[in-house]
């Protein structure tokens, strides 16, 4: 049907009539401070001065003077940098190309003690113009060499959130949001490029937030774009989505839409890199949106590793040439993924095993399955190929904008963290209750993955960024969880009734093998009137050596294994039994499964 689009909400508007959630305060403009068109020049040494031409230098003490010489065209020491720990001291110079174009750079402060040549390297690559002959080569060294303003900022070597404090947010551009400085030391590549700021907010929550209503696909999308300022500050780990399904039916479209919260369309990544360039792109759009397109194109081998590597937030140790350790690289990532196949699949292509860790840190989402591919409505569009068009003409034209500014009104309600929590629940226990869940531990981590994005699309709702009304992204998002509940559901049905099955029948056959709990033990193992505790290489004789792991996780998604806390599959046995061996406990009630 038609699509009558809402009033799109002005960032400069009262917000008043914006339903929040319950104690979030609703900010007013976002203000985001980024290098300056022209340098400030305040603190220079005695004998230089500034004008829009350049820096002069004259010495009215040295007899003779015949006035003002210039030097060079604009450039500034904006002020020191240092890391939190205090160490890696540096000079933030913000230099102006001829093209009236601001370059802020960080130099470290060891270069200045170095040769002319390798400080001025990085001055002119940025487009400074050196007036001629070694006299005013030596000024501007002098100048750059004692002028140290009084202001410093923090370095930091990933984007995000700066400390503990959540109350400073760099972006992978470097322009920052908060109540301290900061400078990003590293090159964030394309990534920085293309997270930058177009068009309007009003005009993306028309052009690009409106058609997401009705289009649950969209509204996951979208919302999982918002997670990542809230991964750290609530104390959740990095994770997110894979959309998969057949060529051509939208899965790119919703990483593009997810993508213009933080940038322009390329801020979409390939699947196609190797572990250790996945390390500087994670690091470069920490605490923000990282999206992968096409998993076909990583190798089998290394695609189970990426996933972990991106959800534990972690690189590789490097040592330095001095055989010391280098600065690890660190992040935490909301990721949306998108491909014609599952990671499952794609592992299997390479002779690996998917693990139930790596499931849950990249959920597997059918993107082919709507009405219309990855849409349920076209809102007005006559097919999905208009449709898709012009989303793509759109996310080019307006990007960037609702990333500033939820992060600007998250730090004013950064108090308001269990209340979110509060919010995270109440989706997780709808949709338990609603698919009468048990305990299953995955099931539940995936459900908080759900609840997270849930909640985030939410508040940016709250925050005036959408324009959808409360509730959009909960009730479209409950039902993609539900949709993923019932696949896994109709997946899972015939293997785990296979494995208990072959469990059901050693029990049977082989009763006698097992030792009431608290003696000595049989053969197999122990039994008490609940429980079977299966020796592990009994249950590898039942299941294979194989598929004996498989086999367990089975048996815990029906609800008949009982474990120790933690993500292992086995228990150990009570203080009753010598050594307290560890073991497989089988529900009883498999006899009548």
């Amino acid at each position: 049907m038609d699509y009558e689009a809402p009033k799109p909400v002005n960032a400069d508007m009262n917000l008043s009539n914006i339903i929040p959630l319950h104690g979030v305060n609703n900010m007013g403009p976002s203000v985001v401070s980024a290098p300056t068109a022209i340098p400030t020049f305040l603190g220079m040494p005695e004998g230089y001065f500034a004008e829009l031409e350049g820096v002069y230098f004259h010495d009215q003490r040295e007899e003779g003077d015949e006035g003002p010489v210039w030097i060079c065209s604009p450039v500034a020491v904006a002020g020191l940098c240092r890391r939190s720990d205090g160490k890696g001291w540096g000079r933030v110079l913000d230099v102006i190309d001829a093209d009236n174009r601001t370059h802020r750079i960080l130099l470290d402060e060891a270069i200045f003690n170095g040769s002319h040549a390798a400080l001025l390297r990085p001055l002119l690559d940025c487009g400074l113009r050196i007036a001629k002959g070694a006299a005013a080569r030596k000024r501007l060294i002098d100048l750059l060499g004692m002028w140290r303003p009084a202001e410093t900022l923090v370095r930091v070597s990933s984007a995000g959130w700066i400390d503990k404090d959540f109350d400073t947010f760099v972006f992978a551009d470097g322009t920052s949001v908060g109540r301290k400085k900061a400078i990003l030391d590293r090159d964030t590549g394309i990534l920085g490029e293309m997270g930058v700021v177009k068009g309007s907010l009003e005009n993306w929550q028309e052009t690009v937030a409106a058609p997401c209503v009705g289009n649950p696909l969209m509204l996951l999308a979208v919302s999982q774009a918002f997670v990542g300022p809230l991964l750290e500050p609530l104390g959740l780990e990095g994770g997110g989505f894979h959309f998969r399904g057949a060529s051509s039916r939208g899965k790119t479209t919703l990483l593009n839409l997810a993508a213009s919260v933080w940038g322009a369309p390329q801020y979409v990544q390939s699947w196609r890199t190797t572990d250790n360039a996945m390390e500087n792109i994670a690091s470069s759009c920490s605490s923000a949106l990282l999206a992968l397109d096409e998993l076909h194109l990583v190798s089998a081998e290394y695609a189970g590793d990426i996933v972990y590597m991106l959800a534990n937030g972690r690189g590789k140790q490097r040592m330095s040439a001095g055989g010391r350790g280098k600065l690890t690289d660190s992040w935490v990532v909301a990721t949306l993924s998108s491909g014609e196949i599952t990671l499952e699949d794609h592992l299997a292509s390479g002779g690996k095993k998917v693990h139930a860790g790596q499931e849950v840190r990249l959920i597997d989402i059918e993107a082919d399955g709507r009405r219309f591919g990855s849409f349920d409505v076209l809102h007005g569009n006559s097919d999905p190929g208009d449709f898709v068009e012009n989303l793509h003409q759109l996310v080019s034209s307006h990007h960037g904008h609702p990333s500033r500014v939820f992060v600007k009104r998250l730090i004013a309600n950064m108090d308001r963290r269990d209340n979110m929590k509060n919010v995270m629940q109440g989706f997780m226990d709808q949709a338990i209750k609603a698919h009468d869940l048990g305990r299953d531990g995955q099931v539940r981590r995936v459900l908080k993955r759900f609840a997270l994005a849930a909640m985030a699309g939410e508040m940016a709702t709250t925050f005036g960024l959408t324009g959808w009304e409360k509730g959009e992204a909960l009730r479209g998002i409950l039902e993609v969880a539900s949709s993923w509940i019932v696949e896994r559901d109709v997946a899972q049905a015939k293997p785990i009734a296979a494995a208990l099955v072959r469990t059901k029948t050693y029990l049977s056959e082989h009763s006698q093998c097992f030792a009431p709990s608290g003696s000595i033990g049989g053969l197999d193992g122990w039994k008490d009137d609940k429980w079977f505790f299966i020796r592990p290489e009994t249950w590898s004789r039942i299941h294979g050596v194989n598929a004996a792991l498989e086999a367990a996780r089975l048996h815990k998604a029906a609800n008949m294994l009982r474990t120790d806390k933690g993500e292992t599959l086995q228990l150990k046995m009570g203080r009753s039994v010598p050594g307290r061996p560890k073991v497989y406990a089988v529900s009883a009630g498999v006899l009548d499964a």
